[in-house]
């Protein structure tokens, strides 16, 4: 009769030691989860990250990127570009700000990331 199942190298080892699925549900029915209260700090740690992207950025670009931007167009572009939609009508002018502008919009997308998984019934 031939074996059932994985042969050879293929086989499963019985293991004694408690699976991934056990260890999560241990580690997550223990007492040591995080309280609500780091919670809510995470909350505001991750709505401070979206007003400093945007202050610093509207800053940088208004005064020193792109002079001949106003802070409302600063803003209006970092808006468009954090939530990666990029409408086109405001687009940076020098090689620096361009270089400048690849780096914050991956900071943008990281910045909008945090704040929707923090905020998940947004």
């Amino acid at each position: 009769m031939p074996a059932k199942g994985p042969v050879g190298r293929f086989a499963r080892k019985k293991s004694t030691s408690p699976n991934f699925a056990q260890q999560l549900c241990t580690a997550l029915c223990s007492k040591n989860v995080r309280p609500i209260a780091n919670k809510i700090e995470s909350r505001e740690i991750a709505l401070w990250l979206a007003v400093v992207y945007f202050w610093a950025g509207s800053i940088l670009y208004a005064r020193w990127l792109e002079p001949e931007w106003s802070a409302t167009d600063a803003f209006y572009f970092l808006s468009a570009t954090m939530t990666t939609v990029g409408y086109g009508d405001l687009t940076p002018s020098s090689q620096a700000s361009r270089r400048f502008t690849i780096l914050w919009a991956l900071y943008g997308v990281c910045v909008v990331a945090v704040v929707r998984t923090e905020h998940r019934f947004m």
